[in-house]
């Protein structure tokens, strides 16, 4: 039997309003989304070099947090059913994933700045210490470097 107490429709058999309708009527919505940045200078943001490694147990927590984290916040930001149908590559896209990790392995993401040098990350302005503070958390430092002996 059907609840019309709240709103004169039942919550059981009517259908659910989306959280997000569309650009038009959310524009607010759909700002960060499909954000186009300026190219940068040649002098500027060059990603590092990083060496081809075999990913020990550190490296492989901080990608598995990494894609646990763009789906949650995703679902948080978009809906379950939008991720479902566009995937969660609107926060943070499986290029950038890979290259914050390679980063973070070579230990060359130390705050925010480094951070958007190394991925070009569009949302690290929102997001980013988030992931600085588990990189800094899962990779362990890096060992000091070693002194050169004379002989």
């Amino acid at each position: 039997e059907c609840d019309n107490a709240v709103d004169g429709s039942c919550s059981r058999c009517s259908p659910r309003l989306p959280r997000i309708c569309c650009d038009l009527c959310n524009p607010e919505d759909f700002e960060g989304m499909f954000q186009v940045l300026d190219p940068p200078l040649k002098s500027q943001l060059r990603r590092s070099k990083v060496k081809d490694y075999t990913p020990d147990e550190h490296d492989k927590e901080l990608h598995q947090w990494l894609k646990d984290w763009r789906q949650k916040t995703s679902e948080e930001d978009y809906g379950l059913p939008f991720v479902k149908h566009f995937g969660c590559s609107n926060i943070m896209t499986d290029q950038v994933l890979s290259h914050i990790c390679d980063a973070a392995h070579q230990h060359l993401i130390t705050s925010t700045g480094d951070l958007f040098k190394e991925s070009r990350w569009h949302l690290t302005q929102k997001y980013g210490q988030i992931v600085v503070d588990k990189i800094k958390e899962t990779i362990p430092a890096a060992p000091p470097p070693s002194k050169p002996t004379t002989i």
